[in-house]
């Protein structure tokens, strides 16, 4: 027997299924980003996870409403004897755990100048012009990487070698962050946060007491989203007048909804792909055209009054920023999760039309079967282009991972309506899917070759310069058997590393002749991102300049253009590319761990099947408050013998510690306390690291001038040059460094030099 639908047994329901979806697609990120190998039988599984988790949305609507098991409802009646004491327990807990969530992410970031995105990097000076009196879609951004210092990893490439340097978004990309910037306080992400805490804070609101949990445990299955808020993506900003065109909707106000929508896309171009739904959505309301002019109208006006001054100001500037990927220009470098993976692996080299007309043809289609089954998903309406957006040959994640709350909300909206009237997915729709899905299929098949030229490019030799256990350099053999000259732009991407990075030409000719083989030095952008780890397969790709065209070449094995194996036993013993990472610094190949305990410091050493790993852990002295310190853990490439080993801490005061060759020097260790009280100073004896059945102190030393109040965080290397501090000293960081050696004969040696440099830079050191 089955009973008539209970609205908190549906909202449940359908939670559970959007939670299920929001990690599928986390899933399919983590495996989409980090590729296992170059082939079909990596990339068919990501994008199996994505359809899925798409599925998953829709299901979430169709599914409210169908009759639930008797047993379901007689268990609901019993627990509803509870509701009231419930409701207030669930959804104030709710929102005391989003509080920490997201307070915790305010915290970290605070006071830090970082840039996760080269749009946030944009908007910060864009806010600088606009206060200034200047219009940003008139000046080029390029200035910006030098105003802050920010290396052009974050740098959104064209396939000519270019860099996008125009604001790329609409007007309250930068509006929205004035307040902050007049303000003075840095880093936008905070207000981007608070835009994130609002919005998830009124879907708790508007959940039924018994789903009040469900938004915390959405922001558990998929991080991105708190991640990327947190990390210089502001779709948040555009999310939370989503979300109130959402509840406008719900109560009939049709033109404040399409104001609400506007302001929406003022933000950014990923909510524009939803008009086309909403229109159909207002119209089928109430069988009305009316309405959805009046919507339309009431998100043009409300589009257009927030972006006038610019567009008066100059039209063309502002066209070309805010229509950046179809505004002229070279096309972007492709980036993605979704089919543009097969290009990626180079499985495929189909052109961007290809992906483009398939977006256009999936968002048509979609809008066909959202008319069509208006009935039994008419809220999907607001998160339906997530599709059409997957299958651009741009499908970075943030560009449908937040209509995830969207969808959340839009089953609630539904859900509150009756009746629902239950319509099959009838014959005709499954059959326009599959004829669809086929033809999709036969014409990629005959374009997947249709960019490749004639001739091939091969790698001949990979460079390490720094030691980082990843390629700096390449030098390449490029066959052009085309009957034109070609002129080079060289693009690289790696396995754990799924987005090309243009390299620079450093030796060559200028063009290819037709029917010639030309030998290239290629050089790494500045920064990290580009690096290519000799433990990674890589796609080199060599495009025409200003076309698509180009010549493509896959090393699954890189590895055996390691020059010197076993020369950096761990990444990057130079501590070359600091990155932020978090709230601290980061050298490339390095990566944070968190550890909670006791009050003490250890210096361990730990095996696994990847090698052995050296751990320096620096625990709370309030245990009571379970505080995470900042740890990092590094794993060794290599076997244990005769291996040297740095812990380089970094802080605001420099220090140096050598191993037990100068046992005059007392122990002693800076402790991070993240309570907000004075840092506390202890000195104690640390744990020996044992490495190659050879027991080595650790000696860690402390400057007389150590102030007291500053913090230190962790990191380790493997040999102790100069070079390394000279990374230190270029970025402005005083250090302390920990060292335990096996090699006798070259730590005095080595640690002469080092400390001839620190005395001269910094003064004496006293020991402690």
């Amino acid at each position: 027997m089955r009973d008539a639908p209970n609205h908190q047994v549906d909202a449940l329901v359908s939670g559970l299924v959007v939670i299920a979806a929001a990690r599928l697609l986390r899933v399919g990120f983590l495996h989409g980003t980090a590729l296992s190998s170059f082939s079909l039988a990596s990339v068919l599984p990501v994008l199996t996870t994505y359809l899925l988790g798409f599925a998953l949305l829709v299901t979430a609507f169709y599914i409210l409403g169908m009759p639930k098991p008797s047993w379901a409802t007689l268990l609901w009646a019993k627990l509803s004897r509870y509701e009231r004491l419930a409701a207030h327990v669930l959804r104030y807990s709710a929102l005391a755990g989003l509080a920490v969530i997201v307070g915790k992410a305010i915290i970290v970031r605070a006071g830090l100048e970082t840039f996760g995105s080269d749009g946030m990097l944009f908007t910060q000076y864009g806010t600088d012009l606009v206060l200034t009196g200047r219009n940003p879609y008139a000046v080029s951004m390029i200035e910006a990487y030098q105003r802050y210092h920010v290396s052009q990893d974050l740098a959104t490439f064209r396939i000519d070698g270019s860099l996008v340097t125009a604001l790329s978004y609409p007007a309250m990309s930068v509006l929205t962050y004035i307040p902050q910037a007049a303000l003075h306080i840095p880093n936008l992400d905070l207000t981007t946060l608070i835009f994130f805490g609002v919005s998830f804070t009124l879907i708790i609101w508007s959940s039924p007491w018994s789903c009040a949990w469900i938004p915390l445990v959405l922001l558990s299955a998929n991080s991105d989203l708190i991640a990327f808020s947190g990390g210089g993506v502001f779709d948040a900003i555009w999310l939370l007048p989503m979300l109130f065109a959402m509840f406008a909707a719900a109560r009939q106000k049709v033109f404040v909804s399409g104001l609400l929508f506007g302001w929406a896309c003022s933000a950014k171009q990923t909510p524009w792909l939803a008009a086309p739904f909403l229109i159909v959505f207002f119209v089928m309301e109430r069988k009305s055209i009316v309405d959805g002019l009046r919507f339309a109208g009431g998100a043009a006006l409300s589009f257009f009054a927030i972006n006038a001054p610019f567009i008066v100001a100059n039209p063309a500037a502002w066209f070309v920023g805010s229509l950046t990927p179809v505004a002229g220009g070279a096309p972007l470098v492709e980036r993605g999760t979704g089919p543009i993976l097969l290009n990626l692996a180079g499985i495929t080299a189909l052109p961007k039309e290809f992906f483009s007309v398939l977006g256009l043809m999936v968002l048509a289609s979609c809008v066909v079967a959202y008319a069509a089954y208006y009935t039994r998903i008419r809220w999907l309406a607001w998160a339906a282009p997530v599709l059409a957006l997957w299958c651009n040959y741009r499908s970075l994640q943030n560009y449908f991972v937040f209509y995830i709350p969207i969808t959340y909300l839009g089953v609630l909206l539904q859900m509150r309506e009756q009746p629902i009237i239950r319509r099959p997915f009838g014959r005709i729709a499954a059959s326009w899917a599959i004829v669809s899905a086929i033809a999709v299929i036969v014409i990629g098949f005959k374009q997947r070759d249709a960019t490749a030229l004639a001739g091939n490019v091969q790698v001949s030799e990979a460079i390490d310069e720094d030691r980082l256990g990843a390629s700096s350099r390449l030098i390449v053999d490029v066959r052009n058997d085309e009957p034109r000259p070609v002129s080079p732009v060289f693009a690289l991407l790696h396995k754990t590393r799924v987005a090309p990075m243009i390299w620079r030409r450093v030796d060559g000719p200028q063009e290819i002749s037709a029917h010639q083989i030309s030998r290239f030095t290629i050089e790494a952008p500045e920064g990290f991102n580009g690096l290519v780890p000799f433990e990674s397969g890589m796609h080199i790709r060599v495009y025409e300049r200003g076309t698509e065209k180009r010549w493509s070449s896959v090393v699954e094995d890189f590895s055996r253009f390691d020059a010197h194996p076993l020369e950096h036993l761990l990444g990057n013993p130079k501590f070359t590319n600091w990155t932020q990472h978090g709230d601290r610094r980061v050298p490339y190949g390095w990566r944070d761990a968190s550890f909670r305990g006791r009050d003490d410091v250890t210096v361990g050493l730990k095996e696994n099947q990847d090698g052995v790993a050296i751990r320096i852990q620096n625990r709370a002295t309030r245990p009571r408050k379970a505080l995470a310190l900042a740890g990092l853990e590094q794993p060794l490439r290599s076997g244990v013998n005769a291996i040297t080993v740095d812990a380089t801490t970094m802080g605001l005061t420099p220090c140096v510690a050598l191993a037990k060759e100068l046992p005059e020097f007392a122990v002693g260790f800076e402790m991070r306390v993240r309570s907000g009280q004075r840092i506390r100073t202890f000195l104690s004896s640390c744990s020996s690291i044992q490495i190659g059945g050879s027991k080595n102190d650790v000696r860690i030393f402390i400057p007389a001038q150590a102030d007291t109040r500053k913090t230190y965080d962790v990191y380790f290397a493997d040999l102790v040059k100069p070079e390394l501090f000279s990374a230190f000293t270029r970025e402005n960081h005083p250090f302390i460094v920990v060292f335990a050696g096996v090699r006798p004969g070259n730590v005095a040696r080595e640690a002469a030099v080092i400390f001839h440099s620190i005395i001269g830079r910094y003064g004496a050191l006293q020991s402690r």
